[in-house]
């Protein structure tokens, strides 16, 4: 057996998103507009997407007031639904407060001190 290591030069290092190949084509997407994490955006697929710090989430945000499990957007071929995870005050949807909602193009989502962006592809 040979114990030299292969090195790779870094320009042949590629970006593969987590759960790209796996739950098909990408349905939309969030953008966060606060935070340390201001500016970047999420993949959306089709069927659930677990948003919160945990790292099981499909969606994780790394953030002391975030909780574990705060919302899934659950997406189906005719309508897109915004769901909260048992949190006692729910999330906050276009400035209103909501605990389920049917979401659209444009809509702001915030919970814990985090502001999103909905986008449909």
């Amino acid at each position: 057996m040979d114990d030299r290591t292969l090195i790779e030069p870094l320009d042949q290092t590629i970006f593969e998103e987590v759960g790209a190949n796996i739950r098909g084509p990408v349905q939309g997407w969030l953008t966060i507009w606060n935070g340390t994490l201001r500016g970047r955006d999420f993949s959306l697929f089709q069927g659930r997407n677990f948003i919160g710090s945990d790292p099981h989430c499909d969606i994780r945000i790394i953030d002391i007031y975030f909780p574990p499990f705060a919302v899934n957007i659950r997406i189906g071929p005719d309508h897109w639904q915004a769901i909260d995870l048992d949190s006692d005050d729910g999330f906050v949807r276009n400035d209103r407060s909501d605990f389920r909602c049917e979401l659209t193009d444009g809509d702001w989502i915030q919970t814990g001190n985090v502001r999103f962006r909905v986008k449909k592809r």
